[in-house]
Order: structure tokens, then sequence, then C-alpha cells
């Protein structure tokens, strides 16, 4: 494998961003033993390197860390770090965010020759994307100008070539990032500003390296990184999680001792396991339309006062579990 992977942390003790990086340059280790990872970080996550959170350097080839401003806050200093790192990072790199759980082996990516690679958000063109209003009223932040026929790239994985173009790209979306993160504090919205401006310097990747489990099942059972979305609001989805790994809570315990505990190991080598058979989940059909969507977004802020909208949620819940059960059945068959 002849590229670096790179992960982009910013942390306290008071969150589980390190804990989740941790689990994911663990699944990366046990499908490739010998991967270079680079572990890049502010200056304060740096310093927080004490007792059992020094334990992730133990899975990092190699760590950089970076002065910040202190006026930044915790989530713009990772955006700062991560449209800017094709300038701390030498040779090919894959970024990977840190929700997200290596499933194979990724050594087949060193095919790949576009300048910046990145799959789209939900697989779909923007006209399609069952997000659609969201999306757009993001973009309009940074006064883009979308093609509705084509895709929004997802961020959360890139593949980068060590090329002049990738530099080019990756200053411009530094300097977007810059001049927009007081109205729009995510790095996608300035990501599309780039994507407009130098469209040919970024490309797709197969989607199996970004499989977006919390609203697709596509591609489940051909993944290669599963990206798990634990920053999606699932407590007005009544808890409901796509994975285990979207609880906060189950990374307690590997906050406690610093170490992946036996169970987790479990789900690294057969990531299956960590689906949840009950959860609501979207497969993205021809037939999933934005207006779908949106409507089910309105029953379930109705359904504590809405008797209909209740017994909707309900029968849907139902459906869903069923057909869950089925499928799961059939997956772990294969």
């Amino acid at each position: 494998m002849n590229f670096k992977l790179v992960y982009v942390l910013t942390s306290s003790g008071k969150d589980i961003y390190l804990e989740q990086t941790l689990l994911s340059m663990y699944s990366a280790r046990y499908y490739m033993p010998d991967a270079h990872i680079t572990l890049l970080t502010d200056d304060i996550t740096a310093a927080s390197f004490i007792g059992n959170r020094k334990n992730i350097l133990s899975y990092t080839t190699e760590h950089i860390s970076v002065p910040l401003d202190k006026k930044y806050s915790q989530k713009i200093r990772s955006r700062l770090l991560k449209t800017n790192m094709r300038n701390y990072i030498s040779g090919d790199f894959l970024f990977i965010d840190s929700d997200t759980l290596v499933c194979a082996d990724l050594s087949e990516l060193d095919t790949a020759s576009a300048p910046v690679s990145a799959v789209y958000d939900l697989y779909c063109s923007l006209q399609d994307h069952p997000k659609k209003h969201d999306r757009l009223a993001d973009i309009r932040k940074v006064h883009a100008e979308p093609d509705m026929t084509q895709g929004y790239f997802n961020s959360g994985i890139l593949f980068v070539k060590d090329v002049p173009e990738a530099y080019t790209f990756f200053n411009e979306w530094h300097r977007q990032y810059l001049n927009f993160y007081t109205v729009m504090t995510q790095d996608q919205p300035a990501l599309e500003l780039v994507r407009e401006k130098y469209p040919d310097l970024i490309q797709l990747l197969p989607a199996e390296y970004n499989t977006q489990i919390q609203f697709c099942i596509r591609y489940i059972r051909s993944m290669k990184i599963m990206h798990y979305f634990a920053s999606n609001d699932t407590k007005r989805y009544d808890n409901r999680y796509a994975c285990v790994f979207c609880n906060a809570d189950f990374f307690s315990a590997i906050k406690a001792h610093g170490t992946i505990p036996e169970h987790v190991q479990q789900m690294v080598q057969h990531p299956e396991l960590a689906l949840e058979e009950n959860v609501i989940i979207f497969p993205y059909t021809e037939y999933y339309s934005t207006a779908l969507f949106k409507y089910l977004n309105k029953f379930y802020t109705l359904k504590d006062h809405n008797g209909i909208a209740a017994l909707f949620i309900a029968f849907m819940q139902f459906t869903v579990k069923v057909f869950n059960k089925v499928f799961f059945f059939f997956y772990r068959k294969q």
C-alpha cells in the first residue's frame, strides 16, 4: 500500500472523538497491519494525551501537532486542520473521518488517479437527495451555485494524491472555509465552492469506500469503510441507531480503559454485528423522494401530541422492523 491513512482529531476528555478515532484506527490496523497511520491534531488536543488517552498513539505511525489560535472552537479547529491537511501531510493519503469502521483492506486505492476523490453524499444527485432542502440551505450560506444534477460530495472519506493540483484544491478549500466559517461551520459547503471552481480536480470514489449506513443499506455487503454518522440527532428518532457505534454510551468502556474491548473486536472482524436489527433504515431507491423524508420528519415532530401521527409512526416502525429482521436473516446467511 503506497499511501497513508490520515485522521484529524480535536478532542477533550468531555467528548468521544478520541475513542471513535481509536476504534477506527484499530479496525484499520486489523485489516492492514503495516499501514502508515498519521494522526493530525491541534496543540490543545496533543496536550491532552495523558493517562488512557495517550494509548491512541500506539496505533499511530506519525503524530503531527499543529498550533492553532485558541480563539477557535474545537469544531472550527478540526475543520481548519482538515481543509489544510494537504499542506501538513507528505505523499498520497486517504483521509478517514473518526466516525467510521474500516471493514476491509484498502490497498486497491493505489490505482486512484484523480488529484482528489470522494463519494457523493447518500450516493445521489442533489435533486434526488433525501435531505435536499437542508443541503441547499447550507450551500446557499457560502453563495455556491450547485448543479442539481450533480452529487454533493461527502468529505468524510477523501483520497488525495501528492500532485500540484491537489495542493491547489486544498488551498482553495481552506481559503473558502476561512471566508465562511462564521456563518457555516461545516466544511462540505466550502468544498462545493471549490468543486465548482475546479470541477476536474475531484472525481468519484466507489461508494463502498464511504458506506453511509444511516440512510442506505445498498452497499453494506461490499462495504470497505462503514461511515455511521455519529453526529446525527438520533434522539428525535426514539434513540434508534443504524449501528451500535451511533450510541455515545457505547464508547464508555473504551474511554475508561483506553483499549478496545473483546466484544468490540468481534465487531471489527464481523462488521455486520454492529448493525442494529430493529433500526429504521431508509433504503435509497429511485422511488425514495425528498418529500417522503420531509413528511416523515413532520410525523416524528407531531407524534407526541397527535394520535394519527403516533399510529402512523408505530405502523411504520413495525413494518420496518419486520423488513429488517428478514433482511438481516438473509444477510447473515451469505
